[in-house]
C-alpha cells in the first residue's frame, strides 16, 4: 500500500485468516482502502469484521472510531453511538469520539457497556453492525432487518452469482444499488457511455435498436435474472440498443467504477463474473452470426 500497489496489497490483505494475529490489523487496512475509494460499505463491513472479533483495546481504538463515524455519515446513529460510549469508556476525551457525540446531539452522554460485552443469554445481539443482517435470523424479525435477507437471497438465487462463495456474495450485495422502474422507463438509452451493470431481480424488459428514420427494431424481450450493459465492462463505445421496462421492474445496479475498483481487489470474484458475462457475449454472438447466415 506505500508503494501504491493497491490490487496487490488489497488481494493479499483479503487472505488473512481471521484466526491470525495479523486479522484485525489487515482488516482496518481493507477498511481504509475502501473508505478512501469511496466505497463506505465495504469500508463498514472490514471495520465491523475487527469489531466483531477482537476486544476493544489500544490495539482496535481507531477501527472502533472509524466504523462509529461511517456509521453516523450514513445515518445508523445507535450503533455509532454505542460505539463511540465503548471509545469513551477506555479513552476518556478521545476528540473524534466526543466531537462525534456532540455532531449527534448527545453531549458525552454517560458511557455504557463495551461493544464487545457478551450478548445476553438468547437475546438479540447488543450491537447490530454491516453485514449482520444476513448473519442473523431472529425469531420475529424487524421488517427492515428482513427486507435486507430476502433482497440477499434473491441475489444469492441469480445465475450470474451462482459460483461465488458466501463471502463474496455479500461484497457484491454491499456493492449494488437497488433500482425500481416503472412501465415505460427506460433503463438504458442508446448511444450514450455505459455507467452500470444491471442484474434484474424482478420485471420484465425489452431490448430495442433505433435507427433514424425507422420504428424501433425489437432484438429480444428480459426477465429475472437477465444482465444489461454489461458491453460497458468490455469497451467505452456508447451502447447499442435501448432497454425499456414493460412492467414494474426491479434491478440490482452496480455501477461500473465502483465494480472494476472491487472486482481488481477479489480477482477471484471477478474471475468468475467475467466468466459468466463472457457466456453470455459468446451467446448472443453465434445468434447473431446464424441470423447472418440465414
Amino acid at each position: 500500500m506505500r508503494l501504491g500497489r493497491y490490487e496487490q496489497a488489497v488481494e493479499i490483505l483479503q487472505r488473512v485468516d481471521k484466526m491470525q494475529r495479523w486479522f484485525a490489523e489487515s482488516s482496518s487496512l481493507l477498511g481504509r482502502f475502501f473508505e478512501k475509494t469511496g466505497n463506505a460499505e465495504m469500508a463498514m463491513e472490514h471495520y465491523a469484521a475487527v469489531v466483531r472479533s477482537r476486544p476493544l483495546d489500544e490495539a482496535t481504538l481507531e477501527t472502533h472510531h472509524r466504523l462509529a463515524q461511517l456509521l453516523a455519515t450514513s445515518g445508523r446513529t445507535a450503533p455509532a453511538l454505542k460505539l463511540w460510549n465503548g471509545v469513551l469508556g477506555l479513552a476518556p476525551g478521545h476528540p473524534g469520539a466526543v466531537e462525534g457525540m456532540k455532531l449527534l446531539g448527545t453531549g458525552t452522554a454517560p458511557q455504557i457497556a463495551a461493544t464487545s460485552a457478551p450478548e445476553a443469554e438468547g437475546g438479540p445481539p447488543l450491537l447490530v453492525l454491516p453485514g449482520d443482517e444476513v448473519r442473523m435470523a431472529p425469531a420475529a424479525p424487524r421488517a427492515d432487518v428482513a427486507a435486507v435477507r430476502a433482497d440477499f437471497e434473491v441475489l444469492r438465487r441469480l445465475p450470474m452469482f451462482g459460483d461465488l462463495t458466501l463471502e463474496e456474495l455479500r461484497a457484491m450485495h454491499t456493492l449494488a444499488d437497488r433500482a425500481t422502474f416503472k412501465t415505460g422507463d427506460v433503463l438504458i438509452d442508446q448511444g450514450r457511455p455505459g455507467s452500470a451493470l444491471y442484474v434484474l431481480s424482478s420485471g420484465k424488459v425489452v431490448v430495442e435498436v433505433l435507427a433514424e428514420g425507422k420504428p424501433p427494431r425489437q432484438v429480444a424481450t428480459l426477465g429475472q435474472g437477465a444482465a444489461l450493459g454489461e458491453m460497458a465492462m468490455v469497451d467505452e463505445a456508447p451502447t447499442s440498443a435501448r432497454v425499456t421496462a414493460t412492467e414494474p421492474t426491479t434491478a440490482f445496479r452496480f455501477p461500473l467504477d465502483r465494480l472494476s475498483t472491487h472486482l481488481a481487489t477479489d480477482p477471484r470474484a471477478g474471475f468468475k463474473i467475467m466468466r459468466y458475462l463472457g457466456r453470455i457475449l459468446s451467446v448472443r454472438l453465434r445468434e447473431a452470426n446464424r441470423v447472418l447466415a440465414g
